[in-house]
C-alpha cells in the first residue's frame, strides 16, 4: 500500500472496512486456493496414522528435500562438499545429526543462500520474522507453500478448536496498523467481511480505551478470539474488573507469545470460553497446536523437531532443551536443523487421546530471554508471582544485570507496600538473592510485531 493510500486507510473508518475487505478477498484467493483444499484433505487422511507411518512420511519428504538442497541450494551444496558427504548420507530423521545446527545469524546474514536457485526471485513471497531478538529474518516461500501452511493451521488448530475459516466470524488481535497511534477516539479496528473477521489493534489497549473494545465486542456474536495472549488477557482482565456480563465467546486461540497460566485463567474466566494455544515460527520449520485433550500436539508432517541441550545432544522427555527444527513444507528455502531460539520439552508419555502426534510438554519461550542466576543457572519460566495480589493485572520481569531485576506491573489500584514486598519475595524465591525494584506502568511495552516478552533480559547474549 502506498504512503498516500495508507494515510487515507488510517484516517477514515469506513474506508478501512472497505480496504480490509478488498485485502481479505485477495488473501482468500492467495491462501485458500486449490492446493490449500488438497492439503486439507491430505492432512485429514492422516488423522489415524501411526507413529511408524509418520516416521516413514518424514523420511520420504526429507530425502526429497536433501536431494534438492545438495544440488540446488548454494549453502548446502557447499556444506555437504565441505563435510565430504552425499545426499544419500542423510536418509532418515536420525541422520540429520550428521549435520551441524543452523544458527539464526547465518540465515539472517544471507537468506538467499538457502533458496533453491532454480526458482525465479519474482515467483517468491517475501515475509519477515518479528525480530524480537534483533534484526528480522527474511523468509522466502512460494504461493503453494503458503497454502500448505494455512492448511495445517486450519486442520490442526482452527478446526480442532471448533472454528472453521470462512464460516465462523471471529476477532483477531493483530499488529498491523489499524488507526494512527496518536488517535484517541474509536474505532481502533476494522472489519474484513470477506473473512468474517473483526481485526483489532493491539497498540491501543490502554486503560482509557478498553471500554471501547468491549463495547464493540458486545455488538456482534463471535465464535472465537485469536491473537497474542497478552492482548486478549488485557481485555479479559478489564471484563473481569468491570464485571461485564454481555460478552460471551466460546473459544480463544492464542499464538505468537508464550501463554502464561494467569493469562489463560483470566481469559477463560472473562469470556466463559476454552483456550487453545498454538505454537509455530515464521521460518515454517515447526507447527504445534493444543488439542481438545489439552495437550500440545506437534505436526511431524510439517517439520522434524529435535530438542537438544547446550552441547547439541538430545534431551530425555520432560527435560528442557533447545528446539532444533527441519522444515518439511518449504522446499523453496531449505532450513535443516534450524535453531528456533525457543526452549521446550517432550511429553513423558504418549497422549491419552490416542493420537500418534508427538506431545510437547512445554514451550518456554526465547532462550535469549532466560534469567541468568549468580551460580550460572538459567531460568526460562517463573511461576505466577502475583497470584494472590489482586491489584496486579499483568507484569513483566526485566533482568537488568546479574542479581538485578525490575518488575514492571500494571495495576488496577495503588500497589500497597506490603503487596510490593510480597511481589519481590515471590520473585526472589525463584532467582535467589537479588535486588528487585517495582516499576508501575500504564501498559507493558510492545516490541517489534506487537509482541510482549513476559521475561526480558538485558544481560549480553554471549553471557547467557
Amino acid at each position: 500500500m502506498s504512503n498516500i493510500g495508507e494515510s487515507f486507510y488510517l484516517a477514515f473508518p469506513a474506508l478501512r472496512n472497505i480496504a480490509a475487505t478488498v485485502k481479505g478477498i485477495q488473501l482468500n484467493r492467495l491462501r485458500y486456493g486449490e492446493h490449500y483444499r488438497k492439503t486439507v484433505n491430505d492432512i485429514l487422511n492422516r488423522r489415524d496414522w501411526s507413529s511408524d507411518q509418520f516416521h516413514a512420511y518424514q523420511s520420504n519428504r526429507l530425502r526429497k528435500i536433501i536431494a534438492t538442497a545438495v544440488c540446488h541450494v548454494p549453502y548446502y551444496r557447499e556444506l555437504f562438499a565441505t563435510l565430504g558427504i552425499s545426499s544419500q548420507t542423510v536418509f532418515t530423521p536420525n541422520d540429520l545429526r550428521k549435520l551441524p545446527i543452523l544458527e539464526k545469524s547465518l540465515v539472517r546474514s544471507d537468506p538467499w543462500q538457502f533458496v533453491d536457485e532454480r526458482i525465479k526471485k519474482s515467483h517468491l513471497l517475501k515475509e519477515t520474522t518479528t525480530g524480537t531478538t534483533g534484526t528480522p529474518i527474511t523468509v522466502l516461500l512460494t504461493h503453494r507453500v503458503q497454502q500448505e501452511q494455512y492448511a495445517f493451521y486450519e486442520v490442526r488448530c482452527r478446526r480442532e478448536a471448533g472454528l472453521r475459516y470462512g464460516q465462523d466470524s471471529y476477532v483477531m488481535f493483530g499488529a498491523r496498523p489499524v488507526a494512527p497511534l496518536e488517535r484517541c477516539d474509536p474505532p481502533f479496528w476494522c472489519y474484513n467481511y470477506a473473512g468474517k473477521q473483526l481485526y483489532m489493534s493491539v497498540f491501543h489497549l490502554a486503560p482509557q480505551y478498553l471500554r471501547y473494545y468491549c463495547d464493540e465486542l458486545s455488538q456482534r456474536s463471535y465464535q472465537a478470539l485469536m491473537g497474542y495472549p497478552s492482548a486478549i488477557s488485557t481485555v479479559a482482565q478489564y471484563v473481569i474488573d468491570q464485571e461485564i456480563r454481555n460478552i460471551k465467546i466460546p473459544l480463544v486461540i492464542t499464538s505468537g507469545e508464550t501463554l502464561q497460566q494467569y493469562q489463560r485463567t483470566a481469559i477463560e474466566s472473562a469470556f466463559g470460553c476454552r483456550v487453545f494455544d498454538q505454537y509455530g515460527c515464521a521460518e515454517l520449520s515447526v507447527f504445534a497446536a493444543e488439542g481438545k485433550c489439552g495437550q500440545m500436539h506437534l505436526s511431524p508432517d510439517y517439520g522434524i523437531v529435535e530438542i537438544v541441550d547446550d552441547a547439541g545432544d538430545p534431551v530425555p522427555p520432560g527435560q528442557l532443551g533447545h528446539l532444533v527444527c527441519t522444515g518439511l513444507i518449504n522446499e523453496a528455502q531449505v532450513l535443516l536443523r534450524y535453531r528456533t531460539g525457543d526452549m521446550g520439552s517432550w511429553g513423558i508419555s504418549s497422549c491419552k487421546c490416542g493420537s500418534a502426534l508427538p506431545v510437547l510438554a512445554s514451550i518456554e519461550g526465547r532462550s535469549t530471554d532466560a534469567l541468568l542466576l549468580r551460580d550460572g543457572r538459567k531460568i526460562f519460566r517463573v511461576g505466577t508471582i502475583a497470584e494472590r495480589i489482586a491489584c496486579v493485572k499483568e507484569y513483566q520481569i526485566i533482568q537488568d544485570d546479574i542479581g538485578l531485576f525490575t518488575i514492571n506491573v500494571v495495576v488496577s489500584a495503588a500497589l500497597q507496600d506490603i503487596e510490593g514486598k510480597k511481589l519481590i519475595e515471590n520473585l526472589q524465591a525463584h532467582v535467589g538473592r537479588a535486588s528487585v525494584r517495582i516499576n508501575q506502568v500504564l501498559a507493558l511495552e510492545r516490541g517489534h510485531g506487537g509482541k510482549i516478552s513476559f521475561i526480558k533480559s538485558k544481560v549480553p547474549s554471549e553471557i547467557i
